[in-house]
């Protein structure tokens, strides 16, 4: 979270958009998780499912990195490093930028 947090930050302002997705906690428990790790940006809760059936998540986490043409352009599974987002980030916020 901190990671997302960090490029939520740095980019937000040129049209970056962090979406958090939950799917098993409670309202009060990610609302006092999120505070204590200073992320300001939302956080959905996928009570049903269907966002991860959407997007074949298999188990969390999995990252999900879309265009602004709402194309998938990439994807991982497991923990990302701020390198492997920069990677695909970096790039397009300087398109858009």
């Amino acid at each position: 979270m901190p990671i997302f947090q960090a490029f939520y930050e740095e980019y937000g302002e040129l049209g970056l958009v962090v979406l958090g997705v939950n799917l098993r906690e409670t309202e009060p428990t990610i609302r006092s998780y999120t505070q204590e790790m200073g992320v300001t940006y939302p956080i959905v809760l996928d009570r049903n499912g269907e966002i991860a059936q959407h997007f074949r998540v298999i188990g969390p986490p999995k990252t999900i990195l879309i265009d602004a043409d709402g194309e998938v352009v990439k994807q991982f599974v497991g923990e990302v490093t701020r390198d492997q987002l920069s990677e695909f980030i970096d790039p397009m916020m300087m398109e858009e930028g």
